[in-house]
């Protein structure tokens, strides 16, 4: 085969391999938990077994699937690329999910661990309900012993919610980028000061800082916010993957930052 016939070919076997492999993705499935009979796979699958029969032999040839005695088995190809089925399957439902999420924040924002937000909830802000999901995170603030975030915006029912809090008692580090700490200095000065004066207000100032941020005791928030300052999504989970991964993400952001001080 010269080098021209197998670069035309390659990548139409791909293309056969990746639709079997799409098309039959329930069977192959079934058969990489345990080998099963057509007639088997027939009631589970609610079709015929002759269209088992067809279907088997696609994904046989391709090296998926063998049926050494009566029954149909996965190979260990098969087993691998069942796995890797569930896997992508389970990221499309996690990515549905939080669609309004990923849909608000820029292109250039960190890449999410999106098998780890399969069971989050998202809170969405609409034009009649505007600040919905900002009522969420001033909940969950006011639920939390201890807070870790950071922002690129700043609320005043945040900065309301948050002296009271840390007044009660509760401990904040956040790291915003410049253009909020301008807003605090000129709208918030008086609550900034009376909140650094309790010792449990820690700021820093970062850089593009891509969305919002919260590491509640319990939980993983994340908000994406529109042109206007609005938080149109507010994504939520306890899931301790998302919880490393947030971890880890802010611990970059802080690695990064200069302490602020009122004056």
């Amino acid at each position: 085969m010269t080098d021209r016939e197998r670069t035309d070919q390659e990548p139409r076997w791909d293309r056969d391999f990746v639709q079997e492999v799409m098309t039959r993705s329930e069977l192959l499935e079934l058969l990489a938990d345990r080998p099963r009979t057509a007639r088997e796979l027939a009631d589970q699958l609610e079709m015929a077994r002759s269209t088992v029969h067809r279907a088997a032999d696609a994904l046989e040839a391709h090296g998926l699937v063998e049926k050494p005695a009566d029954r149909f088995e996965s190979t260990g190809l098969g087993d691998v690329v069942a796995d890797e089925l569930r896997t992508f399957r389970t990221n499309l439902e996690a990515a549905r999910r939080i669609e309004p999420f990923l849909n608000t924040i820029d292109d250039s924002a960190p890449e999410l661990p999106i098998e780890h937000f399969t069971d989050a909830t998202v809170t969405c802000s609409g034009h009649r309900q505007a600040h919905v999901g900002i009522k969420r995170i001033t909940e969950l603030i006011e639920a939390t012993d201890s807070l870790r975030m950071f922002s690129s915006i700043i609320s005043p029912l945040y900065v309301d919610v948050a002296r009271r809090e840390i007044l009660d008692g509760m401990e904040i580090e956040v790291i915003f980028d410049q253009q909020v700490i301008e807003i605090i200095l000129e709208q918030h000065v008086e609550e900034a000061m009376e909140a650094f004066e309790t010792g449990r207000f820690e700021v820093y100032v970062a850089e593009n800082v891509p969305f919002e941020l919260f590491l509640f005791d319990e939980r993983v928030g994340l908000a994406a916010h529109d042109e206007s300052g609005i938080a149109r999504a507010f994504v939520e989970t306890t899931d301790a993957g998302a919880r490393t991964w947030a971890e880890s993400l802010y611990a970059e952001y802080a690695a990064d930052t200069d302490a602020f001080r009122m004056e």
